[in-house]
């Protein structure tokens, strides 16, 4: 399982237990890679985790990574269990070719054609370069 240090000494660990700043309860990282944070919220009124139940239909609650190392404080570890790791897989990469070079929100094109340019050479770049 990765595990990742932050600038200020905080961890980021799967099935690490965080507190956010201006939240109320603690979260449980579920998966996270450079990119984006994958995470379970305490239900108090359950006294559970969000997601203890597999059986039913999840959404996940998810940030940014740099947004998430910005807010959190680590509490504690709380490892997935067996059968969430079957579920959840936090070994397998999120996504496949997302690059932070390639984001629909990042750049304001005049016309398609200006998209269109720079798709292609940025994927001729990136798909181009050697890992």
């Amino acid at each position: 399982m990765p595990i990742f240090f932050m600038d200020d000494g905080n961890k980021l660990i799967i099935g690490g237990v965080y507190k956010l700043k201006g939240a109320n309860k603690p979260c449980r990282v579920i998966s996270f890679n450079k990119i984006q944070v994958f995470y379970d919220e305490w239900w108090p009124h359950i006294n559970s985790w969000g997601m203890t139940n597999l059986k039913i239909k999840h959404y996940y609650t998810r940030t940014s990574f740099k947004f998430f190392s910005e807010v959190c404080e680590f509490l504690k570890t709380e490892p997935l269990t067996d059968s969430e790791f079957k579920i959840h897989r936090p070994d397998l990469e999120m996504w496949f070719i997302r690059s932070e070079i390639l984001c629909w929100t990042k750049c304001q094109y005049l016309s398609l054609i200006e998209c269109k340019e720079y798709l292609r050479t940025t994927l001729y770049h990136f798909l181009t370069k050697r890992f």
